[in-house]
């Protein structure tokens, strides 16, 4: 889009995105996600998103998804960017420092990807390679991936759960606390580390007074497969079991060990994210009713869709297929039920 315009008042951008919902037969999932993750306020920005139903030359195509694009901007991930205001290269300390937004890819789809230690691969989103020389540069890059390098052997290092020297020296610790509780409420395929997995580098403010900028761990992205869409290894339609938080040979991983599994071998991070699930509880509850709302928003696009599209039809061998559109949506809001209470049972009693 050549102008900022602002879509179903979700704020003015040149950056869109529509999503296909038709994996997602609830045509749900990204709302009920986005929704959640408005509550785990430890994360500074997720995408806003609308439903919408989508006509190309006056010929209906279906029920569609529009949400905010993941990239810094001032209304996003409210970041510095990489170029200063006259559209010059930042390449000196501090300001090559940040801002970086990053993605865990494993399909090496990005322009530019850095191998993290032995934890996998994290492909450069932002700032991108344009055609015309005024991406990211070598030096930037070469920062970035020192910068993860250094992170990933301290968060595996003797001392990774000291509070100065530790993770948590590069990590900023109440973004990954929301963000791991986001992917464990949700199950995503591959929401271990695998792919989709977003995180973002604020700018050093004070280099030589050692103000580092941290990793924030988000924004969400991709939850098509997640809540119980899909009957995959991990027991990935259960809503029961943790998916993230142990080392599980059968879920999608870049690394025997990851980010994630090392966090919660810090006894420190169990206790941050079991103080935190047992203030968000109580807003997590709130998710049913805000499905029954959104069920009756898109009820008539929802009948329209499906009399375009089958319900019936299976996508892959492991999609979770109900059969009719008010099946899926009944699945989808028991499923969501039933996960949060089973990790309240995990932490809402625990001291």
């Amino acid at each position: 889009m050549e102008n900022k315009s602002d879509l179903c008042g979700l704020g003015s951008s040149r950056k869109w995105a529509l999503l296909a919902n038709h994996y997602d037969r609830s045509l749900l999932r990204t709302s009920a996600a986005m929704y959640m993750a408005s509550l785990l306020t430890n994360m500074a920005w997720n995408p806003r998103s609308a439903p919408v139903d989508l006509y190309v030359n006056g010929t209906y195509q279906g029920s569609y998804t529009l949400i905010e694009r993941v990239t810094i901007a001032s209304n996003r991930i409210d970041v510095d960017e990489l170029k200063d205001n006259q559209g010059g290269v930042n390449d000196s300390p501090p300001e090559v420092t940040g801002g970086y937004l990053l993605e865990w890819d494993v399909r090496m789809g990005n322009d530019n990807v850095v191998e993290v230690g032995g934890s996998g691969l994290v492909g450069v989103r932002e700032p991108q390679d344009e055609a015309d020389g005024s991406g990211i540069t070598e030096t930037q890059r070469a920062y970035i991936d020192q910068f993860l390098g250094e992170a990933d052997a301290a968060l595996f290092g003797e001392n990774f759960t000291d509070d100065t020297e530790g993770w948590q020296k590069y990590i900023d610790a109440g973004s990954a606390v929301d963000y791991f509780l986001a992917m464990e409420l949700t199950k995503p395929e591959d929401g271990n580390m695998f792919s989709s997995v977003m995180m973002y580098k604020e700018r050093d403010t004070d280099p030589a007074a050692g103000d580092q900028g941290k990793l924030f761990m988000g924004p969400l992205w991709d939850m098509d497969t997640a809540m119980g869409n899909e009957d995959g290894p991990g027991a990935l339609a259960s809503p029961t079991e943790w998916y993230v938080r142990y080392e599980r040979p059968d879920v999608p991983r870049q690394s025997d060990v990851t980010w994630f599994d090392r966090l919660n071998e810090d006894p420190d991070f169990q206790a941050m994210v079991s103080a935190r699930w047992k203030e968000v509880y109580p807003d997590l509850l709130t998710t049913d009713s805000f499905l029954v709302e959104q069920q009756e928003l898109i009820a008539v696009s929802a009948a329209e869709n499906f009399a375009l599209w089958d319900a019936s039809e299976r996508l892959g061998d492991v999609q979770v297929v109900k059969g009719s559109w008010p099946a899926e949506v009944s699945s989808l809001r028991t499923w969501l039920r039933q996960r949060i209470d089973w990790m309240n049972t995990q932490y809402g009693t625990q001291p």
